[in-house]
């Protein structure tokens, strides 16, 4: 494999790049042939692919791969993210005998890995600033398991923001089901998600709760690219449900949220409606914790009364119910 060298900018039609893409296209029809040098054409592919991308501009790169690179996208992408983590492949004992989506399978293996890791770490810093805060006339805070957690009131909103990837479905149907215990029957269930499991988690809100309608929140900043779909998204979905028969009686709202782009916690914080004052647990690390945050608000004379439950479910969130 080649030393890395300076990268300087280019044209996206200069002999160079143009040479780039012939030599990632040789790289890339020699890792379909080769058995076990497979892995080492790969890397190579991505080394120049990378190189290629360093030297355009934004908006270039994409044009350039579909003109000049042979192999779709997400090929590119995948022999670049062998490439950019050589180092930990090298550090695998049979690293010769691997498969590009072998060693694709074991780089995704050690990132969950260290995720899951960091995760632990954060639901156990989460729990300890948790039972750390102070309740106050406007919150309370408990860290329990969403699925077994009694509450001792109803709410006429539960507002929440479950992980998103698929091994966590599960938590919609947690939701549903005890949504039915925690919800006033003229209340509101407002749960966001991601686009892509959509259907199915649609499915599972309706096997206890009646769609009321969907909303959008608006993410700021950049769009974010969806490769396995090959859509940049800029929005994500606020599923409203009601409990079985019943009427939500409350104030008229707009469907469209937004939230300034330094707020960590998305709509449901201090900024997005200054009539609901939310816990100090609300913009911690939920987030990084995978925790199953659930914001349980009670209609009150002055405003919106709020009480945070933050679900930490060890065992639910790795293990879907059934």
């Amino acid at each position: 494999m080649t030393k890395d060298t300076a990268i300087k900018p280019a044209s996206i039609e200069s002999k160079a790049l143009v040479r780039l893409g012939d030599k990632a296209n040789t790289e890339h029809k020699a890792a379909m042939r080769q058995g076990v040098e497979a892995l080492k054409h790969a890397i190579e592919c991505g080394r120049l692919l990378a190189e290629a991308k360093a030297q355009m501009k934004h908006g270039e790169w994409l044009p350039w791969l579909g003109e000049h690179f042979e192999a779709s996208q997400p090929w590119a992408w995948g022999y670049m993210r062998l490439y950019a983590q050589r180092d930990q492949l090298a550090n695998y004992k049979r690293t010769y005998n691997l498969s590009i989506s072998g060693g694709l399978k074991l780089l995704t293996e050690a990132k969950r890995a260290e995720q899951g890791e960091k995760r632990n770490a954060a639901r156990d810093s989460l729990a300890k600033l948790g039972k750390s805060t102070k309740a106050s006339e406007r919150w309370k805070i408990e860290c329990a398991d969403a699925g077994t957690y009694e509450a001792d009131q109803q709410f006429d909103f539960i507002i929440t923001d479950p992980p998103y990837p698929k091994e966590h479905l599960g938590l919609y149907s947690v939701l549903a089901e005890r949504a039915r215990e925690w919800l006033k029957p003229t209340g509101l269930v407002l749960a966001m998600c991601g686009q892509s499991y959509l259907d199915d988690i649609y499915s599972m809100l309706r096997e206890h709760l009646d769609y009321y309608w969907t909303a959008a929140y608006l993410t700021p900043g950049q769009p974010k690219p969806l490769r396995q779909r090959q859509v940049n998204t800029c929005w994500k979905p606020i599923l409203i449900y009601t409990l079985p028969g019943q009427k939500y009686r409350g104030k008229t709202f707009s469907d469209v949220f937004t939230s300034d782009r330094n707020e960590k916690g998305g709509p449901f914080t201090n900024g997005a409606s200054p009539k609901a004052e939310c816990c100090p647990l609300c913009n911690k690390c939920v987030w990084q914790a995978k925790a199953f945050s659930i914001h349980s608000v009670a209609q009150a004379q002055q405003g919106l009364r709020h009480f945070g439950t933050i679900a930490l479910l060890p065992e639910s969130t790795s293990t879907p119910r059934p």
